[in-house]
């Protein structure tokens, strides 16, 4: 196994493969080996045969949060969201106070846009470690996501005093200083949208249905200039951005807007 795992932290997959396939035929019940073996075919995009290797490693160690973990990583690195908290959750009854499990729930929430469903997991990991880096910088991201930006520059003064040279910090401050200092004011019904699990798209762009399609446009250029990465250069600007383009691609077409409309009723 050392010769395994030699070659796979150097990116030796095939190489890796083998030595791992010769340490189960010598001992075929070492869940560890069998574990390693799945993280190995993910890297090879055997996909299938790695999940069968994952259950395989389960069955001999049933509680083993190490490898819950990992296979809760190979979901959420397929965007299995479904399934990747199908393993958190089986994780966190075998050890509720798993703090990278209730991390890993908080970015798949975020993944999702459950924002609050987000705050909820990372604020259980932070119960168990405050000063959780990962943990701290998730929630700084989505509340972020959600405008909240006093609570969020709380989590950044805290991030930056435990870990002062903390580069990711940078980014966040600058898109917080950003937008507010942009000519867009009216965040109001955008917060709002933000703070909900399911997205309503007139929310999304501070509209109501009552809005002409010209009014839709404005709003939209409104958000545009104020979120667009040209204006503010930062992954979250992206992200928010990305959310105003999807709203804006139903709402600002007739007929789609019709439809939908139809699903709001």
């Amino acid at each position: 196994m050392v010769e395994g795992d030699t070659f796979y932290y150097s990116k030796k997959f095939k190489e890796a493969l083998v030595c791992f396939e010769k340490a189960l035929e010598i001992e075929p019940k070492n869940a560890l080996c069998w574990k390693d073996k799945a993280l190995t075919l993910s890297h090879l995009d055997k996909v299938n045969d790695a999940e069968i290797c994952f259950e395989k490693a389960l069955e001999i160690e049933p509680k083993n949060v190490e490898i819950w973990q990992q296979k809760a990583n190979f979901f959420l690195g397929l965007n299995d969201f479904l399934s990747t908290i199908d393993c958190l959750n089986r994780l966190l009854e075998v050890d509720p106070t798993y703090v990278n499990a209730w991390c890993t729930k908080g970015i798949v929430f975020l993944s999702s846009k459950k924002y609050k469903d987000a705050l909820n997991c990372l604020d259980e990991a932070l119960k168990i470690e405050p000063n959780h880096l990962r943990a701290l910088k998730t929630k700084t991201t989505v509340l972020c996501r959600m405008m909240d930006f006093d609570s969020a520059k709380t989590y950044v003064d805290k991030i930056l005093t435990i870990d002062p040279n903390n580069e990711d910090m940078q980014e966040i401050i600058e898109f917080i200083t950003d937008t507010q200092n942009s000519s867009y004011q009216d965040n109001s019904q955008f917060e709002e949208s933000e703070k909900k699990s399911d997205f309503n798209y007139y929310e999304i762009l501070g509209a109501s249905r009552n809005d002409t399609q010209e009014e839709i446009k404005q709003k939209y250029k409104d958000l545009s200039l104020k979120f667009h990465p040209d204006k503010a250069k930062s992954a979250l600007s992206e992200d928010i951005m990305k959310q105003v383009n999807e709203a804006f691609v139903v709402l600002g077409d007739i007929g789609k807007r019709r439809q939908y409309d139809s699903e709001l009723d």
